[in-house]
Order: C-alpha cells, then structure tokens, then sequence
C-alpha cells in the first residue's frame, strides 16, 4: 500500500510539524507517515528521513525518555516530494532501555534503516561539556548549493572553514518548544549540513581523514 500524499512544505512551516510523522490506522499503532518535503521531484534531504524516522520511534517509547544512540542506512536516495512510511519495529524493551528499528519506505522500495535506542531519565547521566569559546563568526549565511524542502528559511547557519576543517554553529530562528526530543531531531536533521565534520573537529580528525 503506497503511503498517502501529504503536503509539501510551504512558507512559516515549522520543525514540529515537518518533523513530526503521522501514525495510521495499522491496529498495532506501528506505522507512521512523514509528510514530504518539497513540491518538485528532488532527492530527498537525508537529515529530514532521519529526524522523522526518530521521531516516529520517540510515539513508542513512554514519555520523558530520550534517544541515546542511533544507527542508519540509506539504501537508495528518497523522492523529496513524496510521503515516506514508517515501519518502527519493537526489538527490546530492558528494563530502563527500549531499541527499535525503522523501515523507511515509499512505495515498495526500502529507501533507509534506522536502529535507535532510548533510556528513562533515571538512565541519563551528565556528560556536558565546558562551553567553547567561539571565534568571530559572519552574519547568517544562505546554503551554498539548491536545496529543495530544505528549511533553511527557519535556520540561522553560519561556518567558517579553516585549516582544520569546517566548524558550523547553528540555532533556530524561532525559539522551539520545550521539547528535549524535538530539539535532537532538530539536531539530526541539521547533522546532514557538515555537522557531522564538525563534530569530528573535536576529535581531530576530519571527514577526508576517515
């Protein structure tokens, strides 16, 4: 069964609402439909697949418990303007853990996998760091590059690129609601704009070096 057509992004959309799949009338409350992201057949953004595909997982778990791990495949690109269907999997719940995949579909083809993992709050132990001092960084910068379904309209993005390797500083333009699961979905889905390099900065390694 092909997943519904739901609609594009349009102008003031938010991250809650793009973010947020919808689940179905499956009897096991297991399938979720993620709205598309653009109007014009475009591939599809890989940080917007992950953050719905969590988000999906987050409707399976009880309410307080946060995301400690995630694992993910893409296996063939997705269509920007088309819904994607979440299958979420029940792999384990221990205890104070629960694990869960998901299958991200549209139509019958199997575009990604994810595996996340979730804690109870009596889990979760401080691992925050010492604030970084930041050098001068320019005004909000534009992408450099099309990026159809993209919400860069509600980022303020701005990087500077160095020997080193690329640093990116980013924040919603909006202030989001006081949600700890949103705001790692909204840093998922930020993770396909070199954040990924970034964090490996810290480590001092680069993404070329890998």
């Amino acid at each position: 069964m092909e997943p519904p057509p739901g609609p594009a992004l349009q102008p003031g959309m938010t991250f809650r609402v793009l973010l947020t799949p919808q689940r179905t009338a499956d009897p096991e409350g297991l399938t979720f439909i993620g709205m598309p992201a653009a109007e014009l057949s475009a591939r599809a953004f890989g940080g917007h697949l992950l953050a719905q595909a969590l988000m999906a997982t987050a409707r399976t778990v009880p309410s307080g418990w946060l995301p400690s791990s995630l694992h993910a495949n893409f296996l063939s690109p997705a269509n920007a303007a088309e819904a994607v269907r979440y299958q979420v999997g029940l792999v384990g719940d221990l205890g104070a853990y629960a694990t869960r995949t998901v299958y991200a579909t549209q139509g019958m083809r199997l575009v990604a996998t994810v595996m996340a993992q979730w804690e109870s709050p009596r889990q979760r132990s401080d691992v925050s760091q010492p604030a970084v001092v930041l050098p001068d960084l320019p005004g909000r910068q534009p992408l450099p590059y099309p990026a159809p379904g993209v919400l860069t309209d509600a980022l303020d993005l701005r990087w500077l690129d160095t020997p080193a390797g690329r640093g990116l500083w980013f924040r919603p333009r909006a202030a989001l609601p006081e949600d700890l699961v949103l705001y790692t979905c909204v840093a998922l889905y930020v993770s396909d704009l070199w954040l990924v390099d970034t964090l490996l900065r810290r480590l001092g390694c680069r993404t070329a070096s890998r």
